[in-house]
């Protein structure tokens, strides 16, 4: 049997695979545009699908061929290109997203995990200043966050109407190297462009609070959700959040480690929750973060480092 991942390929989904291939696990990335780019070294361990999540016909094909009984869902169409194609985006984050919980439950494929978002919360202000948890409500904003939020609801029904077990891991902005889109992308940069001695743009203002995630946490609870004992998730949902930081001590981290970087801001207030509660997932699984903000910022920076051939720091 084998797990696969849609949107296996990318910036999270090549994390994950090759993480649950060093765990013995059998695994199938399915995209619309499989690359190895970002599998380094681990190509001859995965089986790369080409295939459009909107068709179910091809969701269910892949999963008969390869023998698939655990589905991580990743593939989704982010904040900005919703905005600009909105149809699109309902054709693919939301039909699409319907056609892996509907092809699971023909195929009865044991465990299904989607990636959702914190973008779902909304506005942080509906809140107040205190950290999110999985029961507070949900006030999307956005074409994509209404996206997840419908999704999760789908999720929940499938769970409770056909005893699936379909999980919800809602997560927030993940830093380190290989993104390269989404609204917030730059958070991806601030270990990149620095890295390789370029200049960082960072579009918030130095007081802006944030949450940042090494991608590698990130892709850790996903394998841990996934590869998790029967009966040990008591829920359908789990945040995935990181560490709160405001620019300013994002700049000073990232200087420790490089003292010449040419750090810049910009004066973009965001509405992003910033503060999540990531207790639920430690009760169930064990899983708590292992980088916070200069070890992750360190082991990121290294990797591009490694990869420009430069040395570490």
């Amino acid at each position: 049997m084998s797990v696969m991942v849609i949107g296996g390929t990318g910036f999270l989904g090549a994390r994950i695979l090759k993480r649950l291939a060093d765990e013995g696990e059998q695994v199938v990335a399915f995209d619309l545009f499989p690359s190895t780019e970002l599998l380094d070294g681990y190509e001859d361990r995965v089986t790369l699908v080409k295939g459009d999540k909107t068709s179910i016909e091809q969701v269910i094909k892949a999963v008969k061929e390869h023998g698939v009984d655990k589905i991580i869902d990743l593939a989704y169409i982010l904040e900005i290109e919703s905005m600009q194609n909105p149809h699109h985006a309902l054709k693919v984050n939301i039909v699409g997203t319907n056609n892996v919980f509907e092809a699971a439950r023909l195929m009865d494929v044991k465990r299904v995990l989607f990636s959702s978002s914190i973008t779902a919360y909304g506005h942080y202000s509906n809140f107040g200043d205190k950290a999110l948890n999985e029961d507070d409500p949900l006030y999307p904003m956005t074409v994509y966050g209404s996206c997840k939020a419908l999704s999760e609801f789908m999720a929940k029904v499938y769970a409770a109407a056909y005893g699936m077990e379909v999980i919800v891991l809602r997560v927030g902005s993940a830093f380190g190297p290989g993104r390269i889109a989404g609204a917030t992308a730059f958070v991806s940069n601030i270990t990149t462009l620095p890295a390789k001695g370029e200049p960082l743009y960072i579009p918030l203002k130095e007081s802006t609070h944030f949450v940042y995630s090494s991608v590698d946490d990130v892709a850790r609870a996903f394998v841990t959700v996934c590869r998790a004992e029967p009966g040990t998730l008591k829920h359908n949902l789990y945040n995935i959040g990181g560490f709160t930081h405001r620019g300013d001590e994002v700049a000073a981290r990232i200087r420790e480690l490089l003292p010449n970087a040419d750090i810049a801001f910009g004066d973009l207030d965001v509405y992003y929750v910033f503060r999540l509660d990531n207790s639920r997932i430690t009760e169930d699984t064990g899983f708590t973060l292992a980088y916070n903000m200069p070890e992750g910022l360190k082991a990121n920076i290294n990797e591009t480092r490694r990869r420009e051939s430069l040395p570490e720091v």
